[in-house]
């Protein structure tokens, strides 16, 4: 009876190959597949197990042990071998398989040529035979493309394989090319399995001269080795030459640039697909999924560019350096700025930060080498001038810059499309961020329409700004909390200088403070303009002024202000003006109130006494003083 006992079959087989027990149970794998511990568990049963009988799960010709071959191309076993034939046959296949193995080969040992296939962009390969050994060191071959190319109609390669003291090199050709492939002897991996090298040939699409790394192997590639071998040669590692497709009148500068966006771009594939191939490394490692994260980002910017579209930056001060040199190159050119300083992260006058320094240094020194530089720094009306802010501004002067200061609450009325940006004389480029951008990025843009509208936009800021010198004595450039407590309206109630039927006239005026600090005083009951002018809350802490123009007669109006009363909703005012109609003086205590007073209460708070809220004075005043000058004048003689 035939002895078929499978246990003895696979242990006689073990012995043979003289293989480590881990790199013998892969014989036993699918291409691809890896050694689990269950996986690895079955086939240790059936090498150190009872099995006289063949498993059922034994599907032979998915393992690797099915690609052995013996002389003539034949296989060096069959399914039958493990499952049907007698223990005795099996052992003569082992023998006359390990005897092939060890004899003398007069034909090359390398059977494949593995390379990144640019067309298709995945691994490919050429099947390498030997035809005849022609002498020690040289044999006839032929390279037999993948199926792809067969497909294609691409022929068979045929040529000579040489072998010297340190090179394997190779030249064949068929209708459509000449291929030279270079690998250096004894310097491969794993005992020499594969060797590294170059190969030059011509690319099928477009038949231009082309390089490529390529393998040489003993073995076909599992799945996993070629994922291996796609991270030495991939989108980033070949080398075409497309320059000859380029047009002759195109300048360099285009070719440059295309070509290095193409780089990018491949670049970002191999990032990738190498991230798919190395994702537990990659997943697991912050350094590194985050270099992989921003170089990817690096290539969306590098696609937006080559379409001319605005790209997205996050280092404005280093951004902003590198737009004056670049402007500062340029004959006869200047650039305008509009910089909130308002902002919270608008940290250019932060005297503790070093870049911040740097950037205001190298306005200063380009414009003294001749760049014009014009820049509207946005503050808020309670915006405090340090002496930082002051020395760094001046020294901005000082080297040629022109510096203007506007208001963001005037800004804010002139409806502009953003107040942070910069652009160059030939608006061919700037850098803005939006007003409706939830986040601080920055943007980086050719367009001519969107420089158009921030040209137009530094017109309209321009407008409501001022010279710095003339900011430093502008009411609203310190720290203004009496301004915002004053900011809207009011009703302001005084008694007049005429009597109506024996009765005084209480005035009724509606009193708008703007922002900006400006006062409009309108008569209630005509709805006319009666006085004009502005609020200053900065000239003593303790009281505040309204400085007004009569709109008729032109006359000048004081109205004072407690800043300790202006809080309340009521509160107390004194007025120096002119009589109505008169030329004689007056001073009149009245009331400013957040809300319309009944006509009872007005005449309350004011008092039944009018003597007591308001001083007129008398003509016989001004005709004793007169003559008092006249006395004067005569005892000077």
């Amino acid at each position: 009876m035939k002895k078929i006992l499978f246990q003895e079959k696979v242990e006689y087989l073990f012995f043979m190959l003289k293989k480590s027990e881990n790199d013998f149970l892969k014989l036993f794998l699918k291409d691809g597949q890896k050694l689990s511990s269950r996986k690895k568990t079955v086939i240790d049963n059936w090498l150190k197990g009872e099995m006289k009988d063949a498993p059922k799960a034994f599907h032979f010709d998915e393992y690797r042990i099915s690609t052995f071959k013996c002389d003539n191309d034949e296989m060096a076993f069959t399914k039958d071998s493990f499952m049907n034939n007698s223990l005795e046959s099996f052992k003569i296949e082992v023998d006359n398989y390990i005897t092939y193995k060890n004899k003398p080969k007069e034909l090359f040992e390398y059977k494949y040529i593995y390379y990144f296939d640019v067309n298709q962009n995945q691994i490919n390969f050429f099947e390498l035979n030997t035809i005849e050994k022609i002498h020690n060191n040289a044999y006839k071959v032929k390279l037999i493309p993948s199926d792809f190319f067969k497909d294609r109609g691409v022929e068979v390669y045929v040529g000579i394989l040489k072998i010297d003291r340190d090179y394997y090199h190779i030249s064949v050709e068929n209708y459509f090319e000449t291929l030279t492939f270079y690998f250096m002897r004894g310097r491969g991996v794993k005992n020499n399995s594969k060797v590294h090298g170059i190969g030059l040939g011509l690319s099928y699409d477009e038949e231009l001269p082309l390089s490529t790394k390529d393998l040489l192997t003993k073995e076909p590639l599992t799945e996993d080795e070629k994922k291996d071998f796609y991270l030495s040669a991939n989108e980033s590692e070949y080398l075409l030459s497309d320059e000859l497709l380029e047009n002759i009148y195109s300048t360099t500068k285009e070719n440059y640039i295309n070509k290095f966006h193409k780089k990018l771009n491949n670049l970002a594939t191999f990032t990738t697909k190498s991230r798919e191939i190395l994702k537990d490394t990659i997943e697991n490692d912050v350094y590194l999924n985050l270099f992989h994260k921003s170089f990817i980002s690096v290539n969306e910017i590098s696609k937006k560019v080559i379409q001319n579209q605005y790209f997205f930056i996050y280092r404005r001060r280093t951004a902003m350096k590198i737009f004056l040199k670049s402007i500062a190159a340029r004959e006869d050119s200047f650039c305008n700025m509009i910089y909130p300083v308002f902002k919270s992260d608008s940290i250019l006058f932060d005297k503790s930060d070093e870049r911040s320094k740097e950037l205001l240094n190298l306005s200063a020194n380009l414009s003294g080498e001749g760049l014009k530089i014009q820049i509207i720094f946005i503050v808020s009306y309670d915006f405090k001038v340090t002496k930082y802010f002051k020395k760094a501004i001046t020294h901005l002067i000082d080297s040629g810059l022109s510096i203007k200061i506007a208001f963001i609450e005037d800004v804010d009325k002139l409806k502009v499309s953003s107040y942070d940006f910069i652009y160059s004389k030939e608006k061919d480029v700037a850098i803005y961020t939006s007003m409706r951008d939830r986040i601080r990025i920055f943007k980086v843009t050719k367009a001519e329409e969107r420089i158009k509208t921030l040209f137009y936009d530094f017109k309209k800021i321009e407008s409501v700004s001022s010279e710095f010198y003339n900011f430093l004595s502008n009411p609203h450039n310190q720290n203004n909390k009496v301004l915002n407590s004053l900011i809207g309206k009011w009703h302001w109630y005084f008694y007049g200088s005429m009597e109506d039927n024996s009765i005084v006239k209480v005035w009724d005026i509606l009193v708008n403070i703007q922002t900006n600090g400006e006062v409009e005083c309108i008569n209630k009951n005509d709805k006319v303009l009666l006085l004009s002018g502005t609020l200053d809350s900065t000239y003593n802490q303790n009281q505040s002024f309204i400085i007004t123009t009569a709109n008729e007669s032109r006359n000048l109006s004081i109205v004072l202000l407690d800043n300790r009363e202006i809080h309340k909703q009521v509160f107390r005012v004194t007025m120096i003006d002119k009589q109505h109609g008169r030329q004689g003086n007056m001073a009149t205590f009245g009331i400013f109130s957040r809300s319309e007073l009944e006509k009872k209460d007005i005449r309350y708070a004011l008092g039944n006494n009018v003597d007591e809220t308001r001083l007129l004075e008398n003509q016989k005043l001004e005709i004793r003083v007169n003559e008092l000058d006249m006395k004067v004048k005569s005892l000077s003689k």
